[in-house]
């Protein structure tokens, strides 16, 4: 909403800790934008690149028979990599952050109440972006190789835009025929993403029925639908027959597709993941200052009264969450995935931190009932100290917070990264060398948060046959550790 409230308003027209908190978010997000015009493909890009040559249906169908059911992110990629990936690469990297940016601004819209500015809209979303990405596991793997982004970050787009529709459209008895299209298609599509959003996507619309039921006393057909439709597009999914042939290229280990493994291996994960990214002041502060500026605009309870509700919800649901999306890891990987995958991770974190601050918010409205007379006090609501500190504390913290370090520290190596980029596909691309074995040197400049993959120094591996392939050479790699030339 118009964050916050009772300040006084400078010249610009936006009350001085809301400016705060604004530029505190944009200087946070500035250096992982500007990665992008840095960024450059790797690994699997060139692999989708080559069989994207063969024909648009020829790669839908191949993919889905031949390698995995995962066939919205399969033509998203295919549609990008029509063009050259060196020039499309900064603008679809760059794509990904701010489309994730509107997407945040669509479900903050559709959770606020009409009248909400537009600044106080733009203002909360670029905060909870800055925070996504301020602790996200593999920014990477998010916005800076177009595999991984389209398969997850991509999918995260599309659920929040189709979550921001689900949540406008509660308690309306008719819906546009458009916008019940809109909808439908993207129920159909968000399975096609990854396997790791698939439960997601289920209990969101069993959650939002469930709300509609108790708020309306009717049960809403269309949600039913919904239901339905998800998990008819799930199974088409998860049955592709070029799932099964990528599993078998996975080593055949006792662990794999091991249920009792799966089971005590997620719980060992979900507490290590809990550990490990739940130290994140940021969002805790985020989700008291959502909490704190949110209940002023939309006064309902964040949560339910009664102490089994609100332990589930407070305890249960972000544990659940975490489970859920990391399950599918360990039952198709096994031991061999011990520590997990960025990109995956990437997903756990978003469905944790979104928990998280519901969590949180249940909480200090459990709280504030106890403490009702100093909430309705003048001290508390002219003037409070919260108001000012709040901005300031949060506006540090996502400057100092670790994905914007890590993206400044890749900016400073980014040129030359970029320089010896291009200097080396020049040579890959000379017409002098079509058809040649070639040896290129290896890119020792690697920033951490940018970088992701590349050439190995065996020419039969599979990033080294698809880069050859789609540059039109009988093989590559780079020199061996002892500096061989030949």
């Amino acid at each position: 909403g118009d964050l916050p409230h009772g300040t006084r308003v400078r010249k610009t027209g936006i009350p001085l800790p809301s400016l705060i908190l604004l530029l505190g978010a944009l200087v946070s997000l500035a250096p992982v934008l500007g990665l992008a015009l840095f960024s450059f493909p790797s690994a699997d890009d060139y692999c989708v690149a080559v069989e994207v040559r063969k024909g648009f249906w020829h790669m839908q169908s191949n993919t889905y028979l031949n390698w995995t059911g995962r066939y919205s992110s399969t033509l998203i990629q295919t549609v990008f990599s029509q063009w050259d990936l060196a020039t499309i690469y900064p603008w679809f990297c760059a794509l990904t952050v701010v489309a994730t940016l509107l997407a945040v601004r669509a479900v903050v819209g559709s959770l606020s109440p009409e009248e909400t500015s537009r600044v106080g809209l733009a203002n909360a979303a670029a905060v909870a972006t800055a925070v996504f990405i301020g602790r996200l596991p593999s920014p990477t793997e998010a916005f800076f190789w177009m595999t991984s982004a389209v398969t997850y970050q991509w999918a995260i787009v599309t659920y929040l835009v189709w979550l921001a529709l689900l949540v406008a459209s509660m308690g309306q008895e008719r819906l546009t025929v458009a916008r019940r299209v809109v909808i439908v298609m993207l129920t159909a599509v968000l399975p096609g993403f990854n396997e790791v959003l698939a439960p997601v996507v289920l209990l969101t619309i069993v959650g939002v029925a469930i709300i509609e039921r108790v708020q309306t006393k009717r049960i809403n057909r269309f949600l039913l639908s919904l239901i339905a439709i998800a998990v008819v597009m799930t199974a088409v999914s998860l049955m592709a027959p070029g799932n099964a042939i990528r599993s078998g290229s996975y080593p055949d280990i006792p662990t794999r597709h091991n249920l009792g493994f799966a089971l005590v291996q997620t719980a060992r994960q979900s507490a290590r993941f809990l550990l490990t990214l739940g130290d994140y002041p940021l969002l805790w502060i985020a989700g008291v200052a959502a909490w704190w500026w949110g209940r002023r605009v939309v006064p309902n309870e964040w949560g339910p009264r009664t102490a089994l509700g609100f332990g589930a919800v407070v305890i249960g649901v972000p544990i659940f969450m975490v489970y859920i999306t990391l399950f599918p890891l360990y039952w198709e990987y096994g031991e061999v995935n011990h520590t997990g995958e960025g990109r995956t991770y990437n997903v756990t974190y978003f469905v944790f931190a979104a928990a998280a601050v519901w969590a949180v918010g249940c909480v200090l409205d459990r709280v504030s009932r106890q403490w009702s007379w100093w909430l309705r006090s003048p001290f508390a609501t002219r003037h409070s100290a919260i108001d000012p500190l709040l901005p300031c504390t949060l506006a540090v913290l996502m400057i100092g917070s670790p994905g914007t370090q890590r993206a400044i520290r890749a900016l400073a190596l980014g040129p030359d990264y970029l320089e010896a980029q291009q200097e080396r596909e020049a040579f890959l691309r000379s017409t002098r060398n079509r058809g040649k074995p070639l040896l290129v040197n290896a890119m020792h400049i690697r920033p951490d948060g940018l970088f992701w993959g590349g050439i190995d120094t065996d020419e039969e591996h599979w990033i080294n046959r698809c880069v050859a392939n789609y540059y039109g050479l009988a093989s590559v790699r780079i020199p061996k550790p002892d500096g061989d030339t030949d």
